[in-house]
Protein backbone atom coordinates (compact mmCIF):
# COMPACT_ATOMS: atom_id res chain seq x y z
CA UNK A 1 0.00 0.00 0.00
CA UNK A 2 1.42 3.25 -0.98
CA UNK A 3 1.69 6.51 1.17
CA UNK A 4 -1.79 8.21 1.17
CA UNK A 5 -1.71 11.06 -1.38
CA UNK A 6 -3.92 14.19 -1.58
CA UNK A 7 -6.46 13.51 -5.01
CA UNK A 8 -5.22 15.19 -8.22
CA UNK A 9 -4.73 18.97 -8.21
CA UNK A 10 -8.44 19.19 -10.09
CA UNK A 11 -10.15 18.04 -6.72
CA UNK A 12 -12.25 20.22 -4.55
CA UNK A 13 -10.92 19.36 -1.09
CA UNK A 14 -13.03 20.71 2.44
CA UNK A 15 -11.10 21.30 4.84
CA UNK A 16 -12.34 17.83 7.13
CA UNK A 17 -10.97 16.18 3.75
CA UNK A 18 -7.13 17.92 3.97
CA UNK A 19 -7.68 16.48 7.68
CA UNK A 20 -8.31 13.21 7.32
CA UNK A 21 -5.63 13.09 4.45
CA UNK A 22 -2.59 13.98 6.64
CA UNK A 23 -4.19 11.92 9.55
CA UNK A 24 -3.56 8.80 7.24
CA UNK A 25 -0.44 9.96 5.93
CA UNK A 26 0.99 10.39 9.80
CA UNK A 27 -0.84 7.26 10.80
CA UNK A 28 0.86 5.38 7.61
CA UNK A 29 4.26 7.31 8.46
CA UNK A 30 4.48 6.24 11.96
CA UNK A 31 4.15 2.18 10.99
CA UNK A 32 3.64 1.54 7.60
CA UNK A 33 3.63 -2.36 8.20
CA UNK A 34 0.75 -2.20 10.69
CA UNK A 35 -1.30 0.39 8.63
CA UNK A 36 -1.07 -2.02 5.40
CA UNK A 37 -2.12 -4.96 7.34
CA UNK A 38 -5.24 -3.13 9.27
CA UNK A 39 -5.93 -2.10 5.54
CA UNK A 40 -6.04 -5.82 4.28
CA UNK A 41 -8.07 -6.56 7.14
CA UNK A 42 -10.52 -3.77 6.41
CA UNK A 43 -10.52 -4.87 2.53
CA UNK A 44 -10.93 -8.44 3.87
CA UNK A 45 -13.60 -7.75 6.20
CA UNK A 46 -15.61 -5.96 3.00
CA UNK A 47 -15.51 -8.89 1.22
CA UNK A 48 -16.74 -11.04 3.37
CA UNK A 49 -19.87 -8.81 4.42
CA UNK A 50 -20.65 -8.27 0.45
CA UNK A 51 -20.45 -12.13 0.73
CA UNK A 52 -22.55 -12.63 3.24
CA UNK A 53 -25.17 -9.81 1.92
CA UNK A 54 -25.32 -11.67 -1.51
CA UNK A 55 -26.11 -15.01 0.12
CA UNK A 56 -28.62 -13.41 1.90
CA UNK A 57 -30.16 -11.71 -1.30
CA UNK A 58 -30.54 -15.01 -3.00
CA UNK A 59 -31.90 -17.07 -0.21
CA UNK A 60 -34.74 -14.31 -0.22
CA UNK A 61 -34.95 -14.75 -3.65
CA UNK A 62 -35.07 -18.52 -3.49
CA UNK A 63 -37.82 -17.80 -0.67
CA UNK A 64 -40.09 -15.63 -2.57
CA UNK A 65 -40.00 -18.05 -5.60
CA UNK A 66 -41.17 -21.17 -4.07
Amino acid sequence: MPRPEFPTPYTILTPGMISRIRSNQGYYDRNPERAEREQQERKERERLEQEQLEYEYRRQQEREEE
